[in-house]
């Protein structure tokens, strides 16, 4: 074994330079020099594979990192799946982190710069918050100075949201998953809104009848400006519930609190399914926003006698104080107060 250990030595003082060479090629050839766009195709149907058929990711150009840390950076990347609309960002980057590449388990950081304008860190490792004997993962989200115009436009197109929206926004969650969804995710949450300017748009609303069908009724609604909305809770226990919300302060023409919870049922792939909520609010409208109201809060003072119990005058105009509530999302809310 000796004899083994002198001609390693040997090797390195004498051929120290051509190994340093060689190993330094080998590192640029892979760095700088390897076709990493040809993998596209690849890593595309591997993707396409892993997630049987839900998940296509296409880019443009595909490059790899050492330092700071290992990692694969892609650009002009769509991404397309079952679960969600189309998303485009200008970049994304994936760093995986050490213990995921010893265990070859899910793990690391990934990052998107250019999403509705602004940039999303998602960090990935294992966990132990649900208590359960198989798998789960702990994920956090970090996304900063969304554009709200974008991000409410593509609501808009994709899921029907019947206004548009100017500001920006910054989102924080924590969240503890089951894949298998066996067990409902668990997580805190913190969103912040800022400088919100809605415009003018017509609001549809279903009103119950008696044969169960509904009849639409259209509401143009005023413009609106915000300064910040803030809202802070938790989701556990198949209950999505909102420890605190304020929206706006005693400038702004409409501000207030909202709580409360709902019930969601989170099935594999992020499909949710709706349940009753429990809701308390306290809003104040001004003189001014009552006026441009007009007929829309005349319907609400007339709804179950909102008007001659929880509306009360205040220094700039009227408080609502109630409770809304139902047992299921396509039931007319109870109003009670609290």
């Amino acid at each position: 074994m000796k004899k083994v250990f002198d001609a390693i030595k040997l090797v390195l003082r004498f051929h120290k330079k051509k190994i340093l060479f060689l190993f330094g090629s080998i590192a640029f050839c892979f760095v700088v020099l390897f076709p990493y766009d040809d993998l596209s195709d690849l890593i595309t149907q591997k993707i396409s594979v892993a997630t049987s058929n839900n998940v296509y990711i296409q880019f443009d150009q595909l490059s790899f990192g050492l330092l700071p840390q290992l990692g694969l950076k892609m650009s002009n990347v769509v991404v397309e799946s079952i679960f969600a609309p189309t998303l485009a960002v200008k970049t994304l980057g994936f760093a995986p982190s050490i213990t995921s590449l010893l265990f070859k388990t899910p793990g690391g950081k990934l990052k998107a710069y250019g999403l509705f304008g602004g940039d999303a860190v998602v960090s990935i490792g294992r966990s132990n918050e649900l208590d359960i004997n198989t798998t789960e993962y702990g994920i956090d989200v970090e996304i900063e100075d969304i554009d709200l115009k974008q991000l409410t436009k593509f609501l808009k197109s994709s899921y029907n949201l019947p206004m548009t929206a100017s500001g920006s926004s910054q989102i924080e969650s924590s969240l503890h998953l089951d894949p298998s969804f066996k067990e409902q995710p668990k997580g805190d949450f913190e969103i912040e809104l800022k400088d919100v300017k809605i415009p003018s748009f017509i609001l549809t609303f279903n009103m119950p009848t008696e044969g169960g069908m509904g009849v639409p009724i259209n509401f143009p609604m005023p413009a609106l400006t915000v300064s910040k909305i803030t809202l802070n809770g938790k989701i556990d226990d198949r209950k999505l519930i909102i420890k605190e919300g304020k929206i706006g302060d005693p400038k702004n023409d409409l501000h207030g609190e909202i709580s409360g919870e709902f019930i969601v049922d989170i099935k594999k792939g992020f499909q949710v399914n709706r349940g009753g909520y429990d809701l308390k609010i306290n809003l104040n409208v001004s003189d001014n926003l009552k006026r441009q109201l007009g007929t829309v809060l005349t319907f609400v003072d007339l709804y179950n006698s909102i008007g001659e119990k929880y509306k009360f005058d205040s220094l700039k105009g009227v408080r609502y104080s109630m409770r809304l509530s139902s047992r299921n999302a396509n039931s007319p809310p109870r109003v009670s107060s609290y």
